[in-house]
């Protein structure tokens, strides 16, 4: 008569039960990681682009997850919050801005942005491009997170 075990099938179920139930757990653990790494180098990265001293533009980054620890971003605090706030600076340091000058044109003459970044006079900042350089080291960076759970996922199921 043929017969086939199955008394590993019970401990089967109860690691998968686990693994589902742990699973965004694991997930939010695994993207806050993520987000603190990238933190680490978009602020190395503000260092060096910038040349900063005080830390004051690094300090005003920060990590977020979503609420349900789907996602990981770095981006500027909220506060301090309006034109000269810490995401507008961000955004000026970031991609570039105009230099205001004296305005000798009235308002009906007044340039768009792009026509004023392409002029040769030199007013215009180009940007510093800090969180470009970051996107490079983000697979890196997703690919030791994700190596990381699926070897917690591994190691339950042994």
């Amino acid at each position: 008569m043929q017969d086939v075990e199955i008394h590993g099938l019970n401990a089967l179920c109860k690691s998968m039960e686990w693994i589902l139930k742990e699973t965004p757990k694991l997930q939010r653990d695994a993207h806050e990681f993520l987000g603190q790494k990238l933190l680490d180098v978009v602020q190395h990265n503000i260092q060096t682009h910038l040349n900063e001293r005080n830390g004051k533009i690094s300090d005003w980054q920060s990590s977020h997850v979503g609420t349900r620890g789907g996602y990981a971003a770095v981006r500027a605090d909220s506060s301090p919050s309006g034109p000269n706030g810490a995401g507008a600076v961000t955004n000026y340091l970031e991609n570039g801005h105009v230099v205001r000058t004296n305005m000798l044109h009235s308002k009906r003459q007044r340039r768009s942005l792009r026509q004023l970044r392409n002029q040769s006079s030199g007013n215009w900042v180009r940007g510093r491009q800090f969180y470009a350089a970051s996107r490079n080291d983000a697979p890196r960076l997703l690919l030791a997170a994700a190596n990381e759970l699926a070897d917690k996922i591994a190691d339950k199921l042994r």
